[in-house]
């Protein structure tokens, strides 16, 4: 055996998704995109019988979307999908402003820091292209544009706490309205916080980025879907 063929042999084959990931990641996308609606209550027996899947399989991937916070039990054990109220909406965009605002500070801070403006403006390229697609890929862009500023920061844990409140930014940006959504997703609103990035004054990042996530926020709750579910 040549070592090159040696080499071949020592890879193992990919692990297949399971089947609980991919109900996690069929059950999410329904959530996040108004499939599945807030307060909607979840059968077992219907959503295992329409994934394909036993119920056993169903709990495993309803126990992990509990701990992403886009399922929640009532005081009977009843699984379903949280309503999306004025604060939960508030203190996820709370948050989201702090790890981002500190992501910016990071990257703004370093001497070099061109190849992740560079990353940021392919991302602002995305969002700007998508303004003549789908409300989704705009949304996508969206969050592929902010997610990639904590990306550029390196460090896994900020990465980790902002893709937890991913989905309820998703949910609260559908929840909207597709004309709200679309402005607040326009690329200059979004080309002032790349432009503070790569100026790297920390008064500027703060100011920007305060009021956009303020503007945004507001935008949100003043919508009249949430106005609506909240009376």
């Amino acid at each position: 055996m040549s070592v090159a063929e040696g080499r071949v042999g020592q890879l193992k084959s990919l692990p297949r998704p399971s089947l609980r990931d991919s109900a996690v990641t069929e059950i999410r996308n329904a959530i996040t995109m108004g499939t599945l609606r807030p307060g909607q209550h979840l059968v077992e027996t219907q959503l295992s019988e329409q994934l394909g899947i036993s119920r056993g399989t169903l709990r495993e991937a309803l126990r992990q979307l509990q701990q992403e916070g886009l399922v929640v039990q009532d005081g009977r054990g009843r699984t379903h999908v949280p309503e999306l109220t004025p604060r939960l909406i508030s203190e996820t965009f709370r948050v989201r402003h702090a790890l981002e605002v500190m992501a910016a500070i990071d990257i703004g801070g370093r001497p070099n820091r061109d190849a992740a403006i560079a990353a940021l403006e392919e991302r602002l390229a995305d969002l700007e292209e998508s303004a003549t697609g789908s409300l989704t890929d705009a949304v996508d862009a969206d969050l592929a544009l902010h997610r990639e500023l904590c990306v550029s920061t390196g460090n896994e844990v900020l990465l980790s706490h902002w893709e937890s409140l991913a989905a309820i930014i998703r949910m609260s940006i559908l929840h909207a309205g597709t004309n709200q959504a679309r402005a607040n997703m326009s690329a200059s609103r979004h080309r002032v916080l790349v432009d503070s990035i790569a100026n790297g004054s920390v008064a500027e990042i703060w100011e920007v980025f305060d009021n956009h996530m303020s503007g945004a926020l507001e935008a949100i709750l003043a919508s009249d879907s949430l106005q609506a579910a909240s009376e």
